[in-house]
């Protein structure tokens, strides 16, 4: 039988020193690696930051410039008031209302809130009750709600019917046997 070769111990110490040597190569690349990778990170949050930045810059330059555009069109009404036929004026405030739901129906938000409709905690403000009207319509508008897609923009700001369904009724029988009698 073949005899196994014997290794010495300077023989298995220089093995695992070259096997040392060679791990700490190694871990020296992946630290490399590691330390390039989280730098490269830092330097894309730092991108990320400023591109999204650069997009509410100009988001809002453009919606300001919508907003001057609109105060050019109130100028050019209030500079000709005083002279032009109160007609005139009107057209002119109509053209600017106009161009201001041509700008809101552009960012898809869309006006809501009609009277006799049923009142939604999520979409009206109710400030008032009335008790002449139907309970849980709304009797009276405000101020028109505003939402874009799902999210409520502004609450419509209504005034809401507390009248109970069999008062009406009871409203309505009394007043048609006071029309026959």
């Amino acid at each position: 039988m073949p005899r196994k070769k014997s290794i010495t111990y300077k023989e298995k110490m220089k093995e695992l020193e070259n096997e040392i040597k060679k791990l700490k190569e190694e871990n020296a690349e992946l630290m490399d690696k590691y330390l390039r990778l989280g730098a490269e990170f830092e330097n894309y949050k730092k991108r990320e930051e400023r591109r999204i930045s650069d997009i509410k810059n100009t988001t809002k330059q453009q919606f300001l410039l919508t907003l001057i555009e609109l105060k050019d069109d109130l100028d050019n009404v209030l500079e000709h008031a005083d002279t032009a036929t109160k007609n005139d004026v009107k057209q002119g405030l109509s053209l600017i209302q106009r161009n201001m739901k041509n700008i809101l129906a552009r960012e898809n938000i869309e006006e809501y809130c009609e009277k006799n409709h049923t009142f939604d905690p999520e979409l009206h403000h109710a400030i008032a009750t009335d008790s002449g009207c139907d309970e849980g319509k709304i009797a009276k508008v405000f101020k028109k709600g505003y939402k874009q897609g799902n999210n409520v923009i502004r609450p419509a700001l209504v005034v809401v019917g507390a009248k109970k369904k069999e008062e009406n009724k009871k409203d309505d029988s009394q007043d048609k046997n006071q029309k026959e009698g």
